[in-house]
């Protein structure tokens, strides 16, 4: 079985639904960043604005000045980095400061903007394509199921990407578990996932740790509680072939997977 790449979560922001305003000082998100590097994080992914249902959007140049110095320290210390963002300006700053993926969580058109814009060329980069269900107004119009939904923009995001000869090797996909999906329908996609695994050529990453849907789960509803649910869905996903996890829990989920790896062989 292939190796697990595990991608730690690193929140500058005071707002995000688990660990807001815990590391929105450089020095506690720097000292977490190197934790999750140590504790065997491939990349840490560095976001600057909340997702969760409500959040305060800010504009890309405020983003990018709460981010920026811990991006660049974190590059200089040969810490491989990711940029969380769903704004297209602040694509070129994250590669510029040293930024070797970019996680992209911006709406269904910006996406399709993205694949044909220049910077896709920049050869060194990984790109993570997220379904950004709330985004997606042609959906709702149409009635469409959230597995359509994803059907309807990994297809075109499959055929954009190879009208511009992108290697596969150089994007990973992700369902947008928990964005614009009801609890029931979170857990219908994650046992759906591997009939999107076998459909596409290109890997995929699971981005549920600690998310809302499996509060039904725990009996403390506390996020940083959901530790169990959070390991469930990165073994169920990794037997059907995701082998990319965006995680809190970095160890944690590392020696979960390492594990089942060594016991399926």
């Amino acid at each position: 079985m292939q190796e697990a790449h595990i991608v730690g979560i690193l929140n500058l922001t005071p707002d995000s639904f688990s660990d807001g305003g815990l590391y929105n000082i450089p020095d506690k998100a720097l000292e977490h960043a190197h934790r999750m590097w140590q504790e065997g994080a491939s990349w840490i992914d560095v976001g600057g604005e909340s997702t969760r249902p409500g959040f305060t959007p800010l504009e890309a140049s405020a983003e990018w000045d709460r981010i920026a110095a811990v991006v660049k320290t974190l590059v200089q210390e040969n810490i491989p980095v990711s940029v969380d963002t769903r704004k297209l300006e602040l694509i070129p700053w994250a590669l510029d400061a040293g930024a070797s993926m970019i996680n992209f969580q911006g709406s269904v058109n910006d996406t399709f903007r993205l694949i044909a814009s220049r910077e896709m060329s920049e050869e060194r980069a990984r790109w993570v394509f997220m379904y950004n269900g709330r985004s997606d107004d042609e959906a709702k119009r149409r009635n469409l199921s959230q597995k359509e939904r994803r059907f309807a923009f990994f297809d075109r995001c499959s055929e954009e990407l190879a009208k511009k000869n992108i290697p596969a090797k150089r994007v990973i996909f992700d369902l947008g578990i928990g964005f614009g999906s009801s609890e029931d329908e979170s857990i219908a996609l994650l046992r759906q996932q591997a009939d999107f695994i076998r459909r596409y050529e290109y890997p995929w990453m699971l981005a549920t740790s600690r998310k809302s849907f499996m509060k039904r789960w725990c009996r403390d509803t506390e996020p940083h509680q959901r530790l169990a649910p959070s390991l469930a869905t990165a073994l169920v996903a990794y037997q059907q072939g995701c082998r990319y996890f965006r995680v809190h829990d970095v160890q944690s989920h590392r020696e979960c997977l390492q594990a089942l790896r060594e016991i399926y062989g």
